[in-house]
Order: C-alpha cells, then sequence, then structure tokens
C-alpha cells in the first residue's frame, strides 16, 4: 500500500507517541505516579489524534484495529479528564500499545 504522506506523518506520530508512552512507564509494573499519568495522558492524547486524522483508506485496510475506540480514548483524556480510570490506561498500555505499535509499524514498512 502506498502511503499518503500526510498518513505516514500520522503514522509515526503514533509510532513516536507510544516511544513516550513506554518511556513514561515504571520499571517493575509498579503502578503509575501522578506525573506518569499525566505524561501518560498526553501521549494517548496525541495517539488519538494522530489517529483522527488517518484516512478512511488506512482505517478500511485495517480492520482489527480498534480506531474509533482510540479516538473515542483520546475525547476523554482531553475533555472528560475527571473520569479518568487509570487502571483501566494500564491494562490498555498492556495489551493495546504493542499490536497498535506493530500495526502502525507494518503500515509504515
Amino acid at each position: 500500500m502506498s502511503l499518503d504522506p500526510s498518513d505516514e506523518r500520522r503514522l509515526q506520530d503514533i509510532v513516536d507517541a507510544i516511544a513516550n508512552v513506554r518511556g513514561f512507564l515504571p520499571a517493575s509494573g509498579n503502578p503509575l505516579t501522578k506525573k506518569d499519568e499525566y505524561s501518560v495522558s498526553y501521549g494517548f492524547v496525541v495517539i488519538g489524534e494522530a489517529v483522527n486524522g488517518l484516512s478512511q483508506d488506512i482505517r478500511d485496510a485495517t480492520p482489527g484495529v480498534p480506531w474509533s475506540d482510540i479516538i473515542n480514548l483520546r475525547h476523554l483524556l482531553a475533555h472528560r479528564y475527571w473520569k479518568i480510570d487509570f487502571d483501566l490506561i494500564q491494562e490498555i498500555i498492556a495489551k493495546d500499545l504493542e499490536p497498535l505499535d506493530r500495526e502502525a509499524r507494518a503500515l509504515l514498512a
């Protein structure tokens, strides 16, 4: 698949933001500190904003990626920050971050 430059940029933003989120995670599976929570939240906002800017062609080509869930998480973090459940965020990090990273990298390749 040939990528539009805009999609390529947004996919790279996703990969970079995932790397940043991983960099904020405490060692040894310890819970997130307040500072980590803010940093990780911003990383997910960036990921969601980048996903929101991806073309429909990219989203249609990868139906296994929960694109709308990612965008909805971004909206929650940006507009309903007081409702954030950081246990859920840690679960998303544990289960969903790696598959998203792999998919974004595969699309970039």
